[in-house]
């Protein structure tokens, strides 16, 4: 990991990343289909266990809010490593919502 990712890092999994976020989950009454995992089946093997948009989106805004807390003013590395970690997780959001939509197996590719 380079410097330039510490402080992006550090908000999207700590404080007010995913920390807070099972932190607060765990307090607020939620929908069944946020608080439990999806049911695998053998005929989709592309069903995750877990809603990684929800999750990635709360990641994602976290590091967002690095501006508002004044993280990143004044530090060009560090806006560089957010601008990196939002094009990799962003990413991973578009992937995620894909493979929710239309899942792909062996026979597809």
């Amino acid at each position: 990991m380079t410097k330039n990712v510490v402080a992006t890092f550090t908000l999207h999994e700590a404080s007010p990343g995913h920390h807070m976020q099972v932190v607060v989950n765990k307090k607020t009454v939620m929908p069944k289909f946020l608080k439990y995992p999806a049911v695998r089946s053998a005929s989709v093997p592309s069903t995750f266990s877990q809603y990684t948009a929800y999750k990635e989106g709360w990641g994602l805004y976290s590091e967002w809010l690095g501006h508002e807390l004044g993280v990143y003013k004044n530090e060009p590395r560090k806006e560089i490593g957010q601008i990196m970690g939002d094009l990799l997780r962003s990413s991973r959001l578009i992937v995620d919502t894909g493979e929710q939509l239309q899942p792909s197996g062996p026979s597809l590719v």
